[in-house]
């Protein structure tokens, strides 16, 4: 059975098409209930409720996936724990604004910055690293991409959602 978690994100959540999103916790599947398993490149069988469902996949960018079965297709995006508390915070990956800038998750002080208009970067990229609640945090490029702007510099306090750097369309 799927349900969501009330006290902690999901182990994964996974939002297909329209659908509200189903919150995944791998500790509350039984084997015999629940299973997907690779069958060839981009061919899986899924077994859930009873059914065996052949599943065509093939990975998008940002977490996400491309689903077939039969003649119908699903889109699907795939957000571990880290995603969902970024998302809680107000921090939306899937948008589009998301992927051409980096926007701060939470207020904090902007303590190093590792790129500068004209960088070149690939996905998990370090860009740079922001202090909050005491903690740093080092905030990666989610995509390939020429910088564009760099808003901040190290020592700059910033503001939840606020705009750090900007990447060329």
């Amino acid at each position: 059975m799927l349900r969501p978690m009330k006290e902690t994100p999901a182990a994964y959540r996974v939002e297909i098409g329209a659908n509200d999103p189903i919150s995944v916790n791998p500790d509350e599947f039984k084997p015999e209930d629940t299973s997907l398993v690779r069958v060839r490149d981009g061919l899986f069988l899924l077994r859930f409720n009873g059914r065996s469902i052949p599943l065509h996949m093939e990975r998008g960018p940002d977490r996400k996936l491309r689903m077939w079965t039969g003649h119908q297709a699903f889109d699907a995006l795939v957000r571990n724990r880290r995603d969902q508390l970024l998302a809680a915070w107000g921090f939306n990956e899937s948008s589009s604004d998301a992927s051409a800038e980096v926007v701060a998750p939470m207020p904090g002080l902007v303590l190093s910055v590792g790129v500068e208009p004209g960088s070149e970067v690939e996905p998990g990229d370090p860009l740079l690293v922001l202090e909050a609640m005491k903690m740093e945090n080092e905030l990666r490029a989610e995509r390939a991409g020429r910088i564009k702007t760099v808003l901040v510099a190290p020592g700059d306090a910033v503001s939840k959602q606020q705009v750090l750097i900007e990447f060329e369309a």
